[in-house]
Protein backbone atom coordinates (compact mmCIF):
# COMPACT_ATOMS: atom_id res chain seq x y z
CA UNK A 1 0.00 0.00 0.00
CA UNK A 2 3.12 2.23 0.97
CA UNK A 3 4.20 2.04 -2.96
CA UNK A 4 0.90 3.23 -4.10
CA UNK A 5 1.67 7.01 -3.98
CA UNK A 6 5.32 6.16 -5.63
CA UNK A 7 3.96 4.14 -8.55
CA UNK A 8 1.41 7.18 -9.20
CA UNK A 9 3.91 9.70 -8.92
CA UNK A 10 6.43 8.01 -11.25
CA UNK A 11 3.48 7.43 -13.44
CA UNK A 12 2.52 11.19 -13.80
CA UNK A 13 6.63 11.83 -14.29
CA UNK A 14 6.52 8.91 -17.11
CA UNK A 15 3.44 10.79 -18.93
CA UNK A 16 4.77 14.44 -18.48
CA UNK A 17 7.91 13.42 -20.09
CA UNK A 18 6.49 12.16 -23.14
CA UNK A 19 4.22 14.77 -23.64
CA UNK A 20 6.82 17.05 -23.36
CA UNK A 21 8.94 15.70 -25.58
CA UNK A 22 10.53 18.03 -28.16
CA UNK A 23 9.28 17.40 -31.93
CA UNK A 24 11.37 15.34 -33.51
CA UNK A 25 12.81 14.08 -37.49
CA UNK A 26 10.04 11.78 -38.83
CA UNK A 27 11.23 8.78 -37.88
CA UNK A 28 12.11 5.57 -39.97
CA UNK A 29 9.40 2.56 -39.95
CA UNK A 30 11.38 0.54 -37.40
CA UNK A 31 11.19 3.82 -35.57
CA UNK A 32 7.81 4.32 -35.91
CA UNK A 33 6.51 0.98 -35.28
CA UNK A 34 8.52 1.35 -31.71
CA UNK A 35 6.98 4.71 -31.41
CA UNK A 36 3.61 3.40 -31.82
CA UNK A 37 4.07 0.59 -29.01
CA UNK A 38 5.45 2.84 -26.78
CA UNK A 39 2.55 4.97 -27.29
CA UNK A 40 -0.20 2.33 -27.21
CA UNK A 41 1.25 1.16 -23.96
CA UNK A 42 1.27 5.02 -22.31
CA UNK A 43 -2.23 5.21 -23.36
CA UNK A 44 -3.16 2.06 -21.48
CA UNK A 45 -3.82 3.10 -17.28
CA UNK A 46 -2.92 -0.49 -16.75
CA UNK A 47 0.24 -0.78 -18.92
CA UNK A 48 1.53 2.79 -17.27
CA UNK A 49 1.29 1.20 -14.18
CA UNK A 50 3.06 -1.80 -14.55
CA UNK A 51 6.13 0.07 -16.26
CA UNK A 52 6.09 2.24 -13.62
CA UNK A 53 6.10 -0.37 -10.80
CA UNK A 54 9.03 -1.87 -13.04
CA UNK A 55 11.37 1.57 -13.14
CA UNK A 56 10.52 1.24 -9.48
CA UNK A 57 11.94 -2.25 -9.00
CA UNK A 58 14.74 -1.62 -11.26
CA UNK A 59 15.56 1.54 -9.36
CA UNK A 60 15.52 4.03 -12.23
CA UNK A 61 13.00 6.32 -11.73
CA UNK A 62 13.88 9.79 -9.81
CA UNK A 63 11.05 8.77 -6.97
CA UNK A 64 13.05 5.42 -6.58
CA UNK A 65 16.10 6.64 -6.35
CA UNK A 66 15.32 9.00 -3.79
CA UNK A 67 13.41 6.22 -1.82
CA UNK A 68 16.60 4.06 -2.02
CA UNK A 69 19.09 6.73 -0.87
CA UNK A 70 17.82 6.40 2.16
CA UNK A 71 19.35 4.07 4.37
CA UNK A 72 17.34 1.74 6.48
CA UNK A 73 17.35 1.23 10.02
CA UNK A 74 19.22 -1.05 11.93
CA UNK A 75 20.62 -1.69 15.46
CA UNK A 76 19.14 -0.75 18.12
CA UNK A 77 15.77 1.32 17.33
CA UNK A 78 14.14 3.63 20.43
CA UNK A 79 11.22 5.42 20.79
CA UNK A 80 10.25 7.80 23.23
CA UNK A 81 6.79 9.16 23.27
CA UNK A 82 5.19 11.66 25.41
CA UNK A 83 1.74 12.72 25.65
CA UNK A 84 -0.89 14.79 27.28
CA UNK A 85 -4.01 12.96 28.54
CA UNK A 86 -7.21 14.23 28.62
CA UNK A 87 -9.08 11.87 30.92
CA UNK A 88 -12.51 11.37 32.54
CA UNK A 89 -13.62 9.05 34.58
CA UNK A 90 -17.09 6.64 35.69
CA UNK A 91 -17.85 4.20 38.54
CA UNK A 92 -17.40 3.87 42.40
CA UNK A 93 -14.98 4.89 44.77
CA UNK A 94 -14.54 3.98 48.50
CA UNK A 95 -11.63 4.46 50.78
CA UNK A 96 -13.22 1.18 53.05
CA UNK A 97 -10.90 1.74 56.33
CA UNK A 98 -12.18 0.73 59.74
CA UNK A 99 -15.64 2.55 60.48
CA UNK A 100 -15.85 3.86 57.11
CA UNK A 101 -18.65 3.01 54.85
CA UNK A 102 -18.39 6.06 53.07
CA UNK A 103 -18.40 5.67 48.68
CA UNK A 104 -19.07 7.55 46.13
CA UNK A 105 -20.35 7.03 41.89
CA UNK A 106 -19.73 9.02 38.91
CA UNK A 107 -21.81 7.58 35.76
CA UNK A 108 -19.86 10.46 32.82
CA UNK A 109 -16.87 9.39 31.57
CA UNK A 110 -16.09 12.63 29.54
CA UNK A 111 -18.10 15.16 31.64
CA UNK A 112 -15.29 16.92 33.10
CA UNK A 113 -11.57 15.99 31.32
CA UNK A 114 -8.69 16.35 33.78
CA UNK A 115 -5.36 16.75 32.33
CA UNK A 116 -3.08 13.94 32.87
CA UNK A 117 0.10 13.12 31.49
CA UNK A 118 1.99 10.17 30.18
CA UNK A 119 5.17 8.60 28.42
CA UNK A 120 6.08 5.27 27.09
CA UNK A 121 9.15 4.08 25.65
CA UNK A 122 10.10 1.26 23.51
CA UNK A 123 13.05 -0.60 22.78
CA UNK A 124 14.32 -3.30 20.20
CA UNK A 125 16.66 -4.62 17.55
CA UNK A 126 16.59 -4.76 13.88
CA UNK A 127 17.52 -8.32 13.85
CA UNK A 128 15.38 -9.56 16.85
CA UNK A 129 11.35 -10.16 16.95
CA UNK A 130 10.95 -8.85 20.56
CA UNK A 131 10.55 -5.51 22.01
CA UNK A 132 10.83 -3.97 25.59
CA UNK A 133 7.58 -1.63 26.10
CA UNK A 134 7.71 0.59 28.91
CA UNK A 135 4.67 3.07 29.74
CA UNK A 136 4.40 5.33 32.34
CA UNK A 137 0.54 7.40 33.24
CA UNK A 138 0.12 9.94 36.09
CA UNK A 139 -3.44 11.29 36.60
CA UNK A 140 -5.18 13.76 38.93
CA UNK A 141 -8.97 13.01 38.36
CA UNK A 142 -11.62 14.73 40.51
CA UNK A 143 -15.67 14.00 40.28
CA UNK A 144 -18.87 15.03 41.62
CA UNK A 145 -21.48 12.33 42.16
CA UNK A 146 -24.02 11.21 44.50
CA UNK A 147 -23.34 8.52 47.42
CA UNK A 148 -25.75 5.31 47.92
CA UNK A 149 -27.68 7.12 49.80
CA UNK A 150 -28.34 9.99 47.26
CA UNK A 151 -26.38 12.76 49.31
CA UNK A 152 -24.40 14.67 47.17
CA UNK A 153 -20.75 13.65 47.15
CA UNK A 154 -17.52 13.76 45.34
CA UNK A 155 -14.28 12.13 44.89
CA UNK A 156 -10.40 12.54 44.15
CA UNK A 157 -8.37 10.18 42.16
CA UNK A 158 -5.07 9.77 42.00
CA UNK A 159 -3.79 6.61 39.79
CA UNK A 160 -0.57 6.36 39.36
CA UNK A 161 0.11 3.28 36.45
CA UNK A 162 3.43 1.71 35.77
CA UNK A 163 3.66 -0.94 32.96
CA UNK A 164 6.70 -3.43 31.50
CA UNK A 165 6.13 -5.15 28.90
CA UNK A 166 7.78 -7.56 26.02
CA UNK A 167 6.06 -7.65 22.55
CA UNK A 168 7.11 -10.65 20.36
CA UNK A 169 6.24 -9.89 16.47
CA UNK A 170 3.67 -12.42 14.73
CA UNK A 171 3.52 -10.61 11.59
CA UNK A 172 6.12 -8.45 10.15
CA UNK A 173 6.53 -4.94 10.37
CA UNK A 174 4.44 -4.57 13.65
CA UNK A 175 1.44 -6.19 12.31
CA UNK A 176 0.83 -8.28 15.25
CA UNK A 177 2.29 -8.29 18.17
CA UNK A 178 1.82 -10.04 21.13
CA UNK A 179 2.10 -8.78 24.46
CA UNK A 180 1.96 -9.85 27.98
CA UNK A 181 4.28 -8.16 31.12
CA UNK A 182 3.11 -6.76 34.30
CA UNK A 183 0.88 -3.11 35.21
CA UNK A 184 1.50 -1.43 38.68
CA UNK A 185 -0.84 0.52 39.71
CA UNK A 186 -0.74 2.96 43.01
CA UNK A 187 -3.95 4.85 43.81
CA UNK A 188 -4.95 6.69 46.37
CA UNK A 189 -8.94 8.26 47.13
CA UNK A 190 -10.08 11.05 49.07
CA UNK A 191 -14.18 10.71 49.50
CA UNK A 192 -16.25 13.71 50.74
CA UNK A 193 -20.56 12.97 51.16
CA UNK A 194 -22.95 16.07 52.22
CA UNK A 195 -24.20 14.32 54.18
CA UNK A 196 -27.88 15.57 56.64
CA UNK A 197 -27.57 17.75 60.00
CA UNK A 198 -25.92 17.14 62.38
CA UNK A 199 -23.66 15.08 60.91
CA UNK A 200 -22.47 17.49 57.54
CA UNK A 201 -19.84 16.75 55.29
CA UNK A 202 -17.82 13.50 56.24
CA UNK A 203 -14.95 12.66 54.56
CA UNK A 204 -12.52 9.77 54.40
CA UNK A 205 -9.41 8.81 52.33
CA UNK A 206 -7.05 5.57 51.30
CA UNK A 207 -4.54 4.15 49.05
CA UNK A 208 -3.24 1.30 47.91
CA UNK A 209 -0.62 -0.48 45.05
CA UNK A 210 -0.83 -4.24 43.15
CA UNK A 211 0.53 -5.65 40.39
CA UNK A 212 -1.50 -7.06 37.58
CA UNK A 213 -0.13 -9.68 35.27
CA UNK A 214 -0.75 -8.26 31.43
CA UNK A 215 -1.76 -9.97 28.19
CA UNK A 216 -3.06 -8.73 24.77
CA UNK A 217 -2.74 -7.76 21.41
CA UNK A 218 -0.87 -4.82 19.32
CA UNK A 219 -1.56 -4.29 15.88
CA UNK A 220 0.13 -1.06 13.24
CA UNK A 221 -2.10 -0.74 10.27
CA UNK A 222 -0.62 1.42 7.71
CA UNK A 223 -2.86 3.76 5.80
CA UNK A 224 -0.58 5.07 3.60
CA UNK A 225 3.31 6.06 3.20
CA UNK A 226 2.31 9.26 6.00
CA UNK A 227 -0.33 7.52 7.79
CA UNK A 228 -0.77 4.31 10.60
CA UNK A 229 -3.15 3.27 13.19
CA UNK A 230 -2.21 1.59 15.96
CA UNK A 231 -4.71 -0.54 17.87
CA UNK A 232 -3.89 -2.38 21.34
CA UNK A 233 -6.06 -4.41 23.59
CA UNK A 234 -5.30 -6.45 26.58
CA UNK A 235 -6.62 -7.92 29.74
CA UNK A 236 -4.73 -8.23 33.26
CA UNK A 237 -5.60 -9.16 37.10
CA UNK A 238 -7.23 -12.48 36.72
CA UNK A 239 -7.33 -12.15 40.46
CA UNK A 240 -3.88 -12.03 41.53
CA UNK A 241 -3.65 -8.08 41.52
CA UNK A 242 -7.58 -6.19 40.74
CA UNK A 243 -10.23 -8.83 40.01
CA UNK A 244 -10.07 -7.49 36.16
CA UNK A 245 -8.95 -5.07 34.47
CA UNK A 246 -8.63 -4.09 31.21
CA UNK A 247 -6.71 -1.36 28.58
CA UNK A 248 -7.95 -0.37 25.04
CA UNK A 249 -6.25 1.66 22.80
CA UNK A 250 -6.33 3.44 19.60
CA UNK A 251 -4.03 6.25 18.28
CA UNK A 252 -4.10 7.48 14.41
CA UNK A 253 -0.07 8.29 13.27
CA UNK A 254 0.92 11.19 11.21
CA UNK A 255 4.42 10.07 10.18
CA UNK A 256 6.56 13.58 9.60
CA UNK A 257 9.50 11.72 9.17
CA UNK A 258 11.40 8.69 9.89
CA UNK A 259 12.28 10.04 13.56
CA UNK A 260 9.17 12.25 14.39
CA UNK A 261 5.77 11.55 13.98
CA UNK A 262 2.63 12.87 15.61
CA UNK A 263 0.35 10.99 17.10
CA UNK A 264 -3.69 12.08 18.56
CA UNK A 265 -6.37 8.61 19.66
CA UNK A 266 -8.48 7.69 22.60
CA UNK A 267 -7.40 5.29 25.72
CA UNK A 268 -9.13 3.70 28.44
CA UNK A 269 -8.75 1.31 31.21
CA UNK A 270 -10.95 -0.26 33.76
CA UNK A 271 -10.41 -1.92 36.92
CA UNK A 272 -11.85 -3.52 39.88
CA UNK A 273 -10.14 -3.78 42.87
CA UNK A 274 -11.38 -4.31 46.41
CA UNK A 275 -8.90 -5.45 49.19
CA UNK A 276 -7.52 -3.67 52.57
CA UNK A 277 -8.06 -0.34 52.37
CA UNK A 278 -9.70 0.56 48.65
CA UNK A 279 -12.60 -0.59 46.97
CA UNK A 280 -12.11 1.11 43.31
CA UNK A 281 -14.07 0.00 40.68
CA UNK A 282 -13.77 2.72 37.83
CA UNK A 283 -13.49 2.98 34.31
CA UNK A 284 -10.92 6.24 33.09
CA UNK A 285 -10.00 7.40 29.71
CA UNK A 286 -10.03 10.06 27.00
CA UNK A 287 -8.10 11.66 23.84
CA UNK A 288 -4.68 12.37 24.06
CA UNK A 289 -1.77 13.74 21.76
CA UNK A 290 1.49 13.42 21.78
CA UNK A 291 5.29 13.33 19.36
CA UNK A 292 6.91 10.46 19.31
CA UNK A 293 11.27 10.41 18.57
CA UNK A 294 12.40 7.64 17.04
CA UNK A 295 16.08 7.55 17.79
Amino acid sequence: MKALPLIALAACLAVAGCRSAPTQEPATPGEAQAASDSGSRLEDPESVAAAAAQDLQQGTSPVAAEVAAQPERSGWQIAIEPYVFFAGASGSVSPAGPGNDLDASFRDLLDELDVGAMVALEVGHSDSSWKALVDLLYLDLEEDGTSPTGDAASAELDPFVGELDAALELQPDGLVDLIFGARWWSVSVDVSVDQPPPAGTVSADGSESWVDPVIGLRSRLPLSSSFDIVLRGDVAGFGLGSEFSSHLYARLDWILSRSIQLGAGIRQFYVDYAEDGLAYDVKFGGPFIGLTWRL
